[in-house]
């Protein structure tokens, strides 16, 4: 199965960088990837795109990745969220896990 996967940062540079890492990788069987420089960006492409994996920066100004992860679930339940974070702070893994994240990557990813 072909997934769709939606990148989320505030950081366009960063952005553009997991997604050359994201599409650059053979080993996933990928649809479509796609980018947003906030969570309200994307929020409207998952009013109208089936998204299976969300990898999304975890602080983000105006709304954090944790509150786009929570609005994410309710627009599709069975997505999975993997968060990105600069921050070594446990207080951001803990709120991921409450979250039921699939995922905490520290940058930079590697």
């Amino acid at each position: 199965m072909d997934i769709n996967i939606l990148l989320v940062d505030d950081e366009a540079i960063d952005l553009e960088w997991l997604r050359r890492r994201v599409v650059g990788n053979e080993q996933l069987s990928l649809n479509e990837v796609g980018t947003a420089l906030s969570g309200f960006a994307a929020l409207k492409i998952m009013e109208h795109k089936r998204i299976d994996v969300i990898l999304s920066d975890i602080r983000m100004p105006i709304m954090s990745g944790m509150e786009f992860a929570k609005k994410a679930k309710e627009l599709n339940p069975n997505v999975h969220i993997v968060f990105i974070s600069g921050h070594q702070d446990f207080s951001y893994a803990k709120e991921a896990i409450r979250l039921n994240a699939s995922g905490y990557l520290l940058k930079p990813v590697d």
